[in-house]
């Protein structure tokens, strides 16, 4: 199967598409009841790194590697997907 896209790029986007299918998974529960999904509190964060990973891999030419900024764009996107997930699991309740 050709995609068009470097290994590299489409298992970022995997990996992104997995992150934003978990943000729709309950990140807290309290007594067997899921209280908050990936989007409330900190996990905004999370969304954003989502958004600045793929916007990496779709923007620049998608043959290649990541080079320059977006390496850097993608490598702050998921840093910032980690993060957000981090800042939750600290501050839950």
């Amino acid at each position: 199967m050709q995609t068009g896209l470097h290994k590299q790029k489409l298992y970022a986007l995997l990996i992104a598409a997995v992150c934003l299918i978990a943000m729709l998974l309950p990140w807290v529960t309290i007594q067997g009841n899921a209280l908050k999904d990936g989007f409330a509190g900190w996990g905004f964060i999370s969304l954003i790194g989502i958004g600045a990973a793929v916007v990496a891999t779709l923007m620049d030419d998608k043959t290649k590697v990541y080079q320059g900024n977006f390496r850097l764009i993608a490598i702050g996107g998921f840093f910032a997907v980690w993060l957000g997930g981090f800042i939750t699991m600290l501050t839950k309740n």
